[in-house]
C-alpha cells in the first residue's frame, strides 16, 4: 500500500499554550493572523541563571526576541513584554491531548517530540480522497479543541513531511504538500544547509563537494559520498532525492530508556 506522510508541527507551542489558556488572550485569538497574539514569552526566573526565554509569541518574535535569549535582553527588546513561569505539566498534558487527536484521525501517528507528530494516510483511501483537506480538518480540530496554530508538511515520505513542514510555517494556510514530481523543483534549489538532518555535514559538503543547493548533492555519486561520510553517504544520498527508508513508528515514545545523563544548574557560578 502506497502512504502519504505528514508532520504536525504546534506553533512557538509553550506560549501557545499559555495564550490559548488565558480568556483575555484567547478571545481574540486568531488561526491565521499571527499578529492577534500578545507579546509574550515562558521563562525562568529572572533573578536567577535560570532565567532565559523557553518560548516566544510571533508577536514578541517579531521584535527580535528569540529562544534560549536572556529575559532581560528580551524586556530590552519589547516594553510591556509580558512574562510567564513555565508549567511543564500542563504542556506535557496538553501535548498528549494532542497527539490522541492525531490517533483519531489518522491510522498511523508516531509522537516526534512534545510539539510534533508524525501521521501517514493510504494513498488511495476512499476515506481521505483529498490529502491537503484530510490535513486541514485536523488543523481545525487542533484549533477549534486546543485554540493552538499548527503547521502542516505533507509529502512521499517522513523527511519529505519534514521538509515541506519548513516550507508550510512561512506558508499563507500553513499547509504544504510535494508530490513524487515536485522533488526537481520544490526540494532541488534549496540550499544544502536546509537540508534538514545534516547539521554540520552541510558545512562539510559546502567545502569539501563545492555544492550549493541540494540538487547539487543528488549529482553526486553515492560512491563518493559513502567513502567521505560511511554510512552516512547513503542517507545524504537518498535525501537528496527526496527517498526515505524509515517508517511510521507508533511506540517511539515507549520504547525502553536506555541511559540518563544527570546535571545540576546552579543559580550562580561558583567559580
Amino acid at each position: 500500500m502506497k502512504w502519504i506522510y505528514g508532520l504536525c508541527d504546534m506553533q512557538s507551542f509553550y506560549a501557545s499554550c499559555e495564550v490559548a489558556s488565558r480568556p483575555e488572550f484567547a478571545a481574540r485569538r486568531k488561526e491565521f493572523d499571527d499578529s492577534t497574539d500578545p507579546p509574550l514569552v515562558v521563562s525562568g526566573d529572572p533573578t536567577r541563571r535560570s532565567g532565559i526565554v523557553l518560548a516566544a509569541t510571533p508577536t514578541a518574535k517579531k521584535f527580535g526576541v528569540s529562544n534560549a535569549m536572556r529575559l532581560g535582553e528580551a524586556q530590552r527588546l519589547v516594553p510591556g513584554l509580558i512574562v510567564v513561569r513555565p508549567r511543564m505539566g500542563f504542556y506535557l498534558e496538553t501535548s498528549v491531548r494532542i497527539q490522541e487527536t492525531m490517533r483519531l484521525h489518522f491510522p498511523l501517528q508516531e509522537q516526534f517530540s512534545v510539539d510534533e507528530g508524525f501521521f501517514a494516510l493510504p494513498a488511495d483511501w476512499p476515506l481521505f480522497p483529498d490529502p491537503i483537506e484530510a490535513a486541514r480538518k485536523l488543523q481545525a480540530k487542533i484549533w477549534d479543541t486546543f485554540r493552538i496554530r499548527c503547521r502542516i508538511g505533507l509529502g512521499q515520505n517522513k523527511w519529505v513531511a519534514k521538509m515541506t513542514n519548513a516550507k508550510a510555517k512561512k506558508t499563507p494556510g500553513g499547509i504544504v504538500w510535494w508530490k513524487e514530481n515536485d522533488i526537481p523543483t520544490q526540494l532541488h534549489p534549496l540550499k544544502v544547509e536546509e537540508m534538514w538532518g545534516l547539521k554540520k555535514r552541510a558545512e562539510t559538503l559546502r567545502r569539501e563537494f563545492k555544492v550549493d543547493t541540494i540538487g547539487d548533492v543528488a549529482r553526486i555519486p553515492v560512491g563518493q559520498l559513502r567513502a567521505r561520510f560511511g554510512v552516512w553517504g547513503d542517507v545524504i544520498h537518498r535525501w537528496s532525492h527526496g527517498q526515505d527508508i524509515s517508517e511510521i513508528n507508533p511506540n517511539s515514545y515507549h520504547a525502553p530508556h536506555k541511559g540518563f545523563s544527570h546535571r545540576t544548574t546552579l543559580p550562580k557560578g561558583l567559580l
